[in-house]
């Protein structure tokens, strides 16, 4: 399989492993403090803001560290006229 084709799926299992494992944590997290303390969806909503917030920072994290100078490099194409 081609480097690059292989870069490019460890971009996207890694976007979606940023996005989903806070998430699954956070109102996992919540549920069963919700189950525990017997309050019913107030842990879960503030499971729900906190993943939110943590995928947002890990999409951030893995699209900041995404290598957009070998993308501008490209010499432009050249159209025969």
């Amino acid at each position: 399989m081609d480097p690059k084709t292989l870069r490019m799926f460890a971009l996207a299992s890694q976007l979606g492993f940023s996005l989903a494992a806070p998430l699954v944590f956070f109102i996992g997290g919540g549920i069963l403090l919700d189950r525990k303390v017997g309050t019913t969806p107030l842990f879960l909503l503030v499971g729900v803001i906190l993943g939110m917030i943590g995928a947002g920072y890990g999409l951030w994290d893995v699209v900041k560290r995404f290598p957009t100078e070998q993308i501008r490099r490209r010499p432009p194409s050249k159209r025969p006229e």
